[in-house]
């Protein structure tokens, strides 16, 4: 093999190996079965996930919104705004008048109660694919792995030693 062909191989080594790679293959896999559930109501996994935090945590301002189910603020908006032409949020004059709020309506609430037995269903197909036995491990990787979002990336390579970070 010549020095191109190795780096090739060591590309393609390590995108088989990355954590980040392996993490987006298995997010694709699971929205899209998650998508398939909710498909029945007109809703996507993440327009879900945002009715569901705004059902929890509403009326609150878009940037907490974002912040509890951390998304952008684009992607958020693109979420957010089938959800409003639907009837199932508004977006309301906050605290401020500069700052808005999303609210969840009654209608919202009846298809969050909709969504449940579908949810349900699509849960149970992912816990039968990876296992009951290993859920709980799952969602303590979930959590570990969430805590990324209050790191920088400079304080993580301070924090790995010198063999760690080679």
């Amino acid at each position: 093999m010549n020095s191109g062909e190795d780096e090739v191989k060591a590309l393609a080594d390590a995108l088989e190996n990355c954590s980040c790679a392996g993490l987006r293959r298995t997010m694709r896999l699971v929205t899209s079965l998650f998508d398939q559930a909710f498909a029945p109501l007109g809703l996507r996994c993440t327009q879900m996930t945002v009715l569901m935090a705004a059902a929890l945590h509403g009326p609150t301002s878009i940037r907490n919104l974002a912040d509890i189910v951390v998304l952008d603020a684009s992607s958020l908006s693109r979420a957010l705004d089938p959800l409003e032409r639907d009837g199932l949020i508004v977006r309301e004059v906050g605290g401020s008048r500069r700052t808005r709020e999303i609210r969840i309506t009654e209608a919202g609430m009846a298809k969050l109660e909709e969504a449940a037995p579908l949810w349900a269903e699509a849960q149970k197909v992912f816990v039968s694919v990876i296992g009951t036995q290993n859920l709980d491990a799952f969602e303590d990787i979930l959590a570990r792995s969430g805590r990324i979002k209050d790191l920088e990336l400079d304080e993580l390579k301070s924090q790995l030693k010198p063999s760690e970070a080679a």
